[in-house]
């Protein structure tokens, strides 16, 4: 066992040029450039200490679970995307570009590595796979659970119905956790648990139900009633996050010796799995769960990386001309265009034929139950507008791509493509997700920013760029205060 607490999480590349300083009162902690900066100059290059994908966006876009980079190829993504492909059962495309985009640019992982004990999870090879199961995916995963009612898989339900940080903050908390057990059991059980949460120190910790803001739906509340409602929230949570570890077949067992063991190690006592669980959890009580949502809350750094397709598109755009990059890009534009041709009719069918609400009296009594007058006029009577809409639900794959056809449009270049933005991210779906950064979450945010994140299309470290021509020194350093601040 190491005597570090677990896993090391350094910065890529010690930042050059910057500082931490109390900014203000207000402001807190910020980063202060100490030289200047020209614009593009990176500021600060750093691995997130965790991360996550949003739970909408695994559909659309393969990556790997703990490292973020997209994978398998482009001809696999562009299948996900269509809906030719599902994610949860991924097959090998049928189909192959003839330009492939060189192994050294590392847009993509060709390896896509199953969890091994089957929940689902993809991962970019071994190393990733065994760095996740050892800092938090074993004590997360529902691949080994026998029935949906176990305290895990309802932890996980509750977070996705009431609040996606709850589920970040399952994994900061597991792997605190993690890094706890990891360490020398001889070692004080205090410094152990402080060397454990040592890299989450340093970021603002208020309790979520302190700092949370009332949504538009529920302003009717005082304050007093939304702030028993959150507590409520997060007790369930943890309630059912605890039994879950305590429960965990993986939870590892270790010795804590006593205050009076002797010399030849003859007096020690020896902490049985269960002992050990109840001891750990007890240490990550409420409280503390409260505090590491609301520092998710306030520190975390929203992700948009943009599609691993786009960064093809680049290398095919730098190409000289030739009949392999002519039919590489007639294959994907057309595939777009199927994309956003769906995406559109789709759309439409929503406007056209909106879900109504049911009332209590249906929700009550499904389709079986039968007015006096349905049963007089059965389905055959319907009106125009009925068959009409009938008609269109009956639109097969075929009618799709004929009407699609049909539409005269004018045929775009590679350029065009990349240089609209919004057309490549409606298209092409970027990455969403999340990340707890060192450095880059201690910078401020401004409604006047002068520096940007960048995760770019390929995998690597995230970097903090100057976004001004000339960065002072002096000056403190800040993110726009928009959502979404990685691109």
């Amino acid at each position: 066992m190491s005597s570090s607490g677990g896993r090391p999480m350094p910065i890529t590349a010690p930042p050059q040029g910057v500082e931490i300083r109390n900014i203000s009162p207000c402001r807190g902690r910020g980063v202060v450039a100490t030289k200047d900066f020209k614009k593009g100059d990176i500021l600060i290059k750093e691995k997130p200490l965790l991360a996550y994908q949003d739970s909408a966006n695994v559909p659309l876009l393969l990556a790997c679970g703990h490292c973020l980079r997209p994978l398998g190829c482009v001809e696999l993504q562009m299948d996900i995307l269509k809906g030719d492909c599902d994610p949860a059962n991924l097959e090998a495309p049928s189909w192959k570009l003839p330009v492939q985009l060189p192994e050294e640019s590392k847009a993509f992982s060709p390896e896509v590595l199953p969890c091994s004990m089957g929940c689902g999870a993809m991962y970019c090879g071994k190393t990733c796979r065994d760095e996740a199961k050892n800092d938090y995916h074993k004590f997360l995963c529902v691949g080994s659970l026998k029935t949906t009612e176990a305290p895990l898989y309802q932890f996980k339900m509750h977070a996705l119905r009431n609040n996606l940080d709850l589920i970040f903050a399952g994994k900061v908390l597991v792997n605190i956790v993690a890094r706890f057990l990891s360490q020398d059991p001889s070692i004080d059980f205090e410094k152990r648990a402080q060397v454990a949460k040592r890299p989450y120190m340093s970021f603002v910790k208020k309790k979520w139900w302190d700092i949370a803001v009332k949504p538009k739906h529920l302003l009717h509340l005082s304050n007093e009633q939304f702030r028993k409602m959150m507590v409520e929230q997060l007790t369930t949570s943890y309630t059912l996050l605890s039994q879950a570890l305590k429960e965990s077949k993986s939870w590892p067992t270790y010795t804590r010796y006593t205050a009076n063991s002797v010399s030849d190690g003859s007096d020690r006592s020896s902490i049985t799995a269960t002992a050990a669980k109840n001891t750990t959890v007890s240490v990550m009580g409420l409280e503390e769960f409260a505090s590491i949502v609301g520092m998710l809350h306030q520190n975390q750094l929203g992700i948009r990386r943009a599609s691993p397709v786009k960064a093809y598109l680049e290398h095919l755009n730098k190409l000289e001309s030739s009949k392999s990059k002519e039919t590489s890009w007639r294959v994907i534009r057309d595939k777009m265009a199927e994309i956003q041709y769906q995406d559109e009719y789709d759309e439409e069918e929503e406007e056209n034929n909106p879900q109504e609400e049911k009332s209590p009296q249906e929700e009550k009594f499904p389709q079986e139950e039968k007015s006096p007058q349905e049963e007089k006029f059965p389905q055959e009577e319907k009106s125009p507008q009925e068959e009409k809409s009938a008609q269109e639900q009956t639109h097969s794959e075929e009618d799709i791509q004929a009407g699609k056809e049909g539409e005269e449009e004018e045929e775009m270049e590679i350029g065009d493509v990349l240089k609209d933005t919004d057309l490549c991210d409606e298209i092409l779906c970027p990455f969403d997700g999340a990340a707890l950064f060192s450095l880059i979450c201690t910078l401020n945010h401004s409604c006047d920013p002068n520096i940007v994140i960048d995760y770019g299309c390929s995998f690597g470290p995230v970097e903090a760029r100057s976004h001004l021509e000339t960065l002072e020194r002096g000056r403190n350093c800040a993110l726009a205060i928009s959502g979404r601040s990685l691109r």
